[in-house]
């Protein structure tokens, strides 16, 4: 019986290391590759700045993503997606994917339907 109880406390404890040790960090691309985000670490929350965009309406150095914090029981982040056209901000969940490869960002707009955004990770 006790080995059974540290097996399962083991098992539970790798599952939680390999979700902390995904980062987030790092150059990410939109899903056309029309933009490119830097998301970094800010005190105990994450950031992410628009890098660079093909669109001419779009400012680089403008805050995206704000106040990003874990949610370690459903391996999530969750905080603040700014509009880059208008600035309105808008909660959003982001979910790291696929190795880690890509992130899946769902917000609410239109009141009922989630919006999903997918960026990829390109260093």
């Amino acid at each position: 019986m006790k080995k059974i109880i540290i097996v399962i406390f083991l098992l539970i404890s790798n599952c939680r290391l390999s979700f902390a040790q995904q980062s987030i960090t790092g150059t990410w691309a939109s899903s056309d590759g029309s933009r490119t985000y830097s998301l970094y670490q800010k005190d105990n929350s994450y950031e992410a700045i628009l890098l660079t965009s093909k669109r001419t309406t779009d400012t680089s150095g403008k805050i995206i993503l704000s106040n990003l914090k874990t949610i370690q029981k459903k391996k999530k982040y969750k905080g603040f997606i700014h509009a880059v056209d208008d600035g309105k901000v808008t909660g959003v969940k982001l979910t790291n994917s696929y190795n880690g490869t890509f992130l899946k960002l769902k917000l609410r707009r239109m009141f009922i339907f989630p919006v999903y955004i997918v960026w990829r990770k390109t260093a």
